[in-house]
């Protein structure tokens, strides 16, 4: 694997810088779209001799998507498969979950991020630091929604599982989840203490954070 792992150096080292382009209506959230991402990488990785190749097929009875990054030259191969998650079982669902993996699959082999551009407001924000919630014995885990209400809708167990299966499937720990999910809802929690924050909060997650926390399982890097 000595060639392609020298011209996914060269790849890595000329990554270009990736902006969140498109917007998710439903949750008032950014993404990169497959579109702008191609158009990003695809030279990059051309001129380096490596060919990126996805095709969606079946892992027994669950759809998986295949992808493989080689290099032409030495026919050297890097592969693997990403789950295809499909929140609606129709075929608008499955064409959006290979969507999904074909952005993430690629970004995550390449090691890209792609970074929302918010011209500098964020960096002028005065951090909120909130409390890590430790209900009572026996109490209803306390919903962690910011800015919102104790009405508003929470993650159905479907999303909470649909969570934890894609955060298993990208290799992150229990620990790694929870600081995704705390990160994205605007919590600080210790690396040390997140998966007793995660089991004491998940069930409370407000719907509305569920996308970008899928989004960011998808961009992370795993330390397990």
């Amino acid at each position: 694997m000595n060639n392609l792992y020298t011209a996914l150096l060269k790849v890595q080292s000329k990554a270009p810088h990736l902006q969140r382009d498109a917007i998710n209506p439903h949750f008032s959230s950014k993404y990169i779209s497959l579109e702008t991402l191609m158009s990003a990488v695809m030279p990059v990785l051309t001129e380096h001799g490596l060919v990126w190749v996805t095709r969606p097929v079946s892992d027994g009875d669950d759809p998986v998507l295949n992808y493989r990054l080689i290099h032409a030259e030495s026919g050297e191969v890097l592969e693997g498969t990403m789950p295809l998650m499909l929140d609606k079982q129709h075929s608008q669902g499955l064409g959006s979950a290979i969507t999904y993996a074909r952005r993430y699959s690629l970004m995550a082999v390449l090691g890209l991020v792609a970074d929302q551009d918010d011209d500098g407001n964020r960096a002028s924000e005065v951090e909120r630091v909130r409390p890590i919630v430790r209900p009572e014995e026996g109490a209803q885990p306390v919903p962690i929604a910011l800015g919102g209400t104790a009405r508003e809708r929470v993650a159905s167990e479907k999303q909470q599982w649909l969570i934890k299966r894609r955060a298993k499937d990208a290799g992150c720990s229990k620990s790694e989840l929870g600081v995704i999910v705390a990160a994205v809802t605007g919590v600080q929690v210790p690396i040390a203490e997140a998966d007793e924050w995660l089991d004491q909060n998940l069930s409370g997650l407000p719907a509305r954070f569920v996308d970008d926390i899928l989004k960011e399982i998808g961009t992370a890097q795993p330390t397990g």
